[in-house]
């Protein structure tokens, strides 16, 4: 939204705003409205005119031309505060003005003057700074306020200083300030004292204690140092001062990256992360580290080392960078695990067809942390008397990534069950064997029929 009188672009979606036209008649203000999507696309401007009846231009004029509604050249103070001030009705348009709608207020606690005959003078018997207004309402019905500040002030001063050494601080740091020669200014003047780190703090007159405590927790780095200014302020003047130099240093903050999961006698290396520390006149970098591995090793001075672990565990890792400014500690858990062991035992090792066997999967995973997956196999040869090919062995909702399958052999035969054990560090495997055996089959040869007494002589037979 632009709504034409040159105040900032509004970018709600249905804002409100205020119109100021002062005059005798009507002001008019051409209000543009643009829209933009989410792609940068914008559509066609609308503008619109928007009317408003004008306000009275009300306006007061200090007959002193060469310092209007200020006492600041004459230096007031508390022993000679008076300050006197005439005033003309300067109101543009005049005609249009509501006759005795006129309303002054001198801003300092004095009588109201309504209708006032001009030209007018009073007297401030009080040093500060004060909103003199003059108020008309126009034959329109419009009302309008003009205000003016009357300054019964001198030009402030001040001074800014520290307490002790600025210079080879480290954060947090906290730093007194000394406010002088504030003593003698008229009330209303403000003290703004920033302290170059982005903070600041606003002051009144008259001040509660002439030191400013200021905490220091961030460093100047890479600008050597940080500078402290003080703006006195009041309707006179703003007076600057500064107090230089001040050097705040700033120890590492600690930090790395490492695998979550390493092996057994195999590297694992650490990414140095830490935040750079700062001291010395120049902000150096220069930080010194010291690696704690958790086994018991001696620890390491390098930036990035690697670290070989013998023994499967959860280790804490602690890296402590450090400075002048002190030492940082950061922390961090790392799981090394060794190779699984691949063990499991079969209800049976023989029987005949057809067979069900169950497993007993004892293995060691390696480690508390990581997970095993499993995968059984199973080869079948031929033998006693069976034939056939390999088939699916598994049952009872069982697989063969089970962790103990239920396994059913139809065939007789030789059948090698391997169970492989794989974690992060490798695959080890064993086997066991069930043989499966066939029924013996009995044949007994043809007897013949007879009608009368024979003898038979059979003879059986057995596979």
């Amino acid at each position: 939204w632009d709504f034409g009188d040159g105040s900032p672009v509004d970018v709600t979606q249905n804002p409100s705003h205020a119109f100021t036209s002062l005059g005798c008649g009507t002001g008019t203000f051409n209000v543009k409205l643009t829209i933009t999507d989410a792609n940068g696309c914008k559509s066609t401007v609308i503008t619109k005119p928007v009317s408003i009846k004008q306000a009275p231009d009300v306006r007061l004029t200090d007959t002193d031309i060469f310092t209007p509604f200020s006492n600041c050249d004459k230096s007031p103070t508390p022993a000679n505060p008076n300050f006197t001030l005439t005033v003309t009705n300067g109101s543009v348009g005049t005609g249009c003005i509501v006759t005795g709608s006129y309303v002054l207020d001198w801003g300092d606690g004095s009588p109201v003057v309504n209708n006032p005959t001009f030209p007018l003078t009073h007297t401030y018997t009080q040093l500060g700074a004060f909103d003199l207004t003059l108020t008309a309402t126009g034959t329109n019905g419009c009302t309008y306020t003009k205000k003016y500040v009357v300054a019964n002030q001198s030009n402030p001063a001040g001074g800014l200083g520290t307490l002790g050494s600025t210079t080879g601080l480290c954060a947090p740091f906290n730093i007194p300030f000394i406010i002088s020669n504030w003593q003698n200014n008229s009330p209303g003047t403000k003290y703004l004292l920033e302290f170059g780190d982005g903070t600041s703090v606003l002051l009144t007159h008259p001040l509660t204690s002439d030191t400013v405590f200021h905490n220091y927790t961030t460093t100047s780095c890479p600008t050597p140092t940080y500078t402290a200014r003080l703006r006195v302020i009041n309707a006179c003047d703003s007076t600057p001062y500064t107090a230089g130099n001040i050097q705040i240093r700033i120890k590492p903050t600690a930090a790395f990256t490492s695998p979550l999961n390493g092996c057994v006698n195999q590297q694992v290396c650490f990414t140095n992360t830490t935040a750079a520390g700062f001291t010395g006149n120049n902000c150096s970098t220069t930080s010194a580290w010291s690696w704690d591995f958790g086994d018991g090793t001696a620890p390491s001075t390098a930036q990035n080392p690697c670290h070989t672990y013998t023994a499967p565990g959860i280790y804490t890792v602690t890296l402590t960078a450090s400075n002048p400014c002190g030492p940082s500690t950061f922390t961090k858990q790392i799981c090394i695990t060794g190779l699984a062991t691949s063990v499991f035992t079969l209800n049976k090792t023989e029987g005949c067809a057809p067979q069900l066997v169950t497993t007993n999967n004892t293995s060691v995973p390696g480690s508390l942390c990581v997970t095993p997956t499993y995968k059984w196999t199973v080869a079948y040869s031929a033998a006693n008397c069976g034939s056939g090919t390999a088939g699916n062995y598994f049952v009872s909702g069982t697989k063969d990534t089970s962790t103990n399958p239920v396994l059913s052999f139809t065939n007789p035969g030789t059948y090698t069950i391997t169970l492989a054990v794989t974690n992060a560090c490798g695959t080890v495997t064993s086997s066991k064997t069930m043989v499966v055996t066939s029924p013996p089959k009995v044949m007994l040869p043809t007897i013949p029929n007879a009608c009368s007494s024979v003898t038979v002589n059979p003879s059986a037979g057995a596979t």
